[in-house]
């Protein structure tokens, strides 16, 4: 592949944290899984943080507002939190997020769920690759781009696909804070790009011939 070039793709809740708010989220993925881990519930713990993370962020629920808001109080939402496990949550989940909750940091839970994924992957030999494509890739184009990814990245990619009509052709491939763009818009910007400079070249070089010959 071409270089890749560094950028941000999280969503909101993410791309508000400063780099003490991500690592801050790192340490407490490390925590979770820990103590998952002791508790025989890693994999069932992780899927589940996932999960209520997810639906926390949701647009329109307005949890993780709530949750992170430094107006409402802890006891109130400790009552909130509580209250998860009528929904089904598990106790150990309730518990972390208990835990979240005297410290302050449920605004975190989008950045911690997101670390716990990231480091299980990457036991695992795994990373997840974002492939936005213009239509559907077929079951053949998906082996083959994640035979090369791996070939690349030296780990075995978790294809994440979506699709994005507006770049027209080809696929930007987006691993961790690097995308590769090999949309055809952006060839196609590219190619703009390169007209306009040499127009702008052509215009200046009469302009010159023009004064030289008077």
């Amino acid at each position: 592949m071409e270089a890749m070039t560094k950028v941000s793709s999280d969503s909101d809740s993410l791309k508000a944290l400063d780099s003490v708010g991500r690592r801050l989220a790192g340490v407490y993925a490390e925590a979770f899984l820990g103590a998952a881990s002791k508790a025989g519930l890693a994999d069932s713990a992780s899927g589940e943080l996932r999960e209520i993370a997810n639906a926390f962020s949701q647009s329109g629920n307005g949890i993780h507002e709530f949750l992170s808001s430094p107006t409402v109080k802890r006891e109130i939402k400790s009552k909130v939190i509580t209250s998860l496990s009528k929904a089904g949550a598990s106790d150990f989940l309730v518990d972390f997020l208990g835990v979240l909750n005297d410290h302050d940091r449920a605004q975190l839970l989008p950045a911690i769920a997101d670390s716990v994924e990231k480091i299980l992957l990457n036991r695992n030999g795994k990373v997840k690759v974002y492939v936005t494509s213009a239509s559907d890739l077929d079951e053949g184009t998906a082996h083959q781009l994640a035979e090369s990814l791996k070939t690349q990245l030296g780990k075995d990619p978790v294809l994440q696909t979506s699709i994005n009509p507006d770049i027209l052709g080809g696929l930007v491939i987006q691993v961790g804070d690097w995308v590769w763009d090999g949309s055809l818009s952006k060839e196609l910007d590219g190619l703009r790009d390169q007209l306009f400079e040499r127009g702008n070249h052509a215009i200046q070089g009469g302009r010159d011939r023009f004064r030289s010959d008077r």
